[in-house]
């Protein structure tokens, strides 16, 4: 904690997450995770999350957080930004995000600034909010956090170099963390960070989190079918009704269906009917805030490969199958093939996701228990180090004069 103008009370250190949140659920979670594991500290700081996820609503935020929102923007299939619901072009609402940006650094006065994934915000966004900091006295920390798989190397170091990015993670930025195992190839050694920016890589492990208390009654076996945010994923859902379809009996198992908050109205229609039509248990869901529950009760799950589902799974040891987005990025997709055959982690393609598929890795989920994960699991708790390292130490000027950094950002 730190003492403002000589008052003995004890102020506590603040904390800003920029959350990049342009599709599905995924980078608000991880911030989420990351906030609470902080907030679970003794020397806790304040914590404020900028997001544009239209589902901040859901989840629950812990002590000493909040958050303020931000237009939404959402990405289509084809990798194209757009605005989500502001009749606006896309670069009027990057415009209101950024000055929301630059005037929420301005009046919260971060000791510490958390970026998500992109290092100058989604379209450069973030660029007036490094540049008002550059005028501080007592500049924040500043950090990058990325997932272990961004996606192809290539097209990361084309889009950096579009945007100019390398050049922040040298001026700009004290620490890059690497949501990761450092034994499990990440984006980050393709990309070669730790010896292009020594000293500031730090491999942290996955983002693990404790697995509650399982839901399931005793005797009540559940497979758990999970589309990510539902943005797509209809493939995975699809493909497990055609599953329990071709079954001639009532299913052993009660099936829990998750399709996500986005999927479209047409969609969640289409997939209700079919789920309805079945002779099997079946539990139909839109949102669960308590995914983690529900993975750590389960017999076995066939999901996406989002991160925070994999980590979950991974957490909780049950056999999974993988089923990855292949489009706009390719991440999903090479997640799920590192991560093949590390504990019950199977992965196959939406084509060949058909009911013999199915019926061999819930076969094999059902007569196996969990087996433990062979990764660093350990990420939360060494991200929260990191941070509250830093927080505690006296910020060292790194970014030069007012000009220089107006250049490494421009």
């Amino acid at each position: 904690m730190r003492r403002t103008n000589g008052s003995r009370r004890p102020v506590r250190k603040r904390v800003l997450i920029y959350s990049h949140d342009t599709y599905g659920l995924g980078h608000l979670r991880r911030c989420l995770s990351i906030a609470a594991t902080l907030s679970s500290s003794p020397a806790a700081p304040s914590i404020l999350i900028a997001t544009g996820s239209p589902r901040t609503q859901a989840f629950e935020f812990p002590p000493g957080c909040d958050s303020i929102k931000l237009p939404a923007v959402t990405k289509t299939r084809e990798g194209k930004y757009l605005p989500r619901t502001l009749r606006l072009p896309l670069a009027d609402v990057v415009a209101v995000r950024a000055e929301m940006l630059r005037a929420a650094a301005r009046s919260f006065r971060p000791d510490l600034v958390l970026v998500d994934h992109a290092p100058l915000g989604m379209q450069g966004e973030l660029r007036p909010l490094f540049e008002e900091v550059a005028r501080w006295p007592r500049k924040p920390r500043v950090v990058l956090g990325l997932r272990e798989v961004i996606d192809e190397a290539d097209r990361v170091r084309e889009e950096w170099d579009r945007a100019g990015a390398w050049t922040a993670l040298e001026r700009i930025y004290d620490r890059v963390l690497v949501y990761g195992d450092p034994h499990v190839l990440t984006t980050a050694d393709e990309l070669g960070l730790a010896s292009r920016f020594p000293g500031k890589v730090s491999f942290v492990g996955y983002l693990g989190r404790p697995i509650p208390r399982p839901l399931s009654r005793p005797g009540e076996p559940r497979i758990v079918v999970t589309a990510g945010g539902g943005g797509d994923g209809q493939d995975v859902l699809r493909a497990y009704a055609a599953f329990l379809e071709s079954l001639d009996r009532p299913a052993p198992f009660r099936s829990v269906v998750v399709t996500g908050p986005f999927v479209s109205s047409r969609r969640r229609q289409e997939i209700s009917e079919r789920y309805a039509a079945l002779r099997h248990p079946v539990d139909l869901l839109t949102f669960t805030d308590r995914m983690e529950e529900m993975i750590g009760s389960a017999r076995g799950v066939v999901s996406m490969a989002g991160y925070n589902t994999v980590v979950e799974i991974l957490s909780a040891g049950v056999p999974a199958l993988l089923v990855p987005r292949q489009r706009p990025r390719l991440e999903q997709a090479i997640r799920a093939a590192r991560l093949a055959g590390l504990g019950g982690v199977e992965a196959c393609t939406a084509d060949a996701c058909t009911p013999e598929r199915l019926a061999r890795f819930v076969g094999r989920a059902m007569a196996e228990a969990p087996k433990p994960a062979r990764v660093s699991l350990e990420g939360l708790e060494r991200t929260a180090e990191e941070l509250l390292h830093l927080l505690d130490r006296p910020k060292e000027p790194i970014w030069g004069s007012r000009e220089d950094h107006r250049v490494a950002i421009g």
